[in-house]
């Protein structure tokens, strides 16, 4: 019985490497929702984005990952409300403009 065990719980710790591909990265899925677009499965290292309502681009996301799926550079403008926000990571922090003024 143990062996049947063994092997049942081998096969299941490798079928969850096997589909680590095929699961949303969490930085993105968490954006997803917060700033409402819909996220993407699997390893990307870039997203652009255009959330269109009502015949009317309301906001355009810009995403970059370095390979540990880190955020490199983000860019959200919402032209409809005069909203900007442009991030690029610089050593371990992010830093960048929000509608044109600089932070941290």
């Amino acid at each position: 019985m143990s062996k049947v065990l063994a092997i049942l719980v081998g096969a299941l710790c490798f079928s969850g490497i096997a589909n680590a591909n095929n699961n949303y990265i969490p930085i993105l899925y968490n954006l997803s929702t917060i700033l409402d677009f819909n996220p993407v499965k699997g390893p990307i290292k870039s997203l652009d984005e255009h959330v269109v309502a009502n015949g009317k681009e309301i906001q355009e996301i810009k995403l970059n990952f370095d390979n540990g799926f880190c955020v490199e550079n983000l860019t959200i403008n919402r032209p409809t409300e005069g909203y900007s926000l442009e991030l690029k990571l610089k050593g371990s922090v992010l830093e960048g403009k929000k509608m044109g003024s600089r932070f941290p």
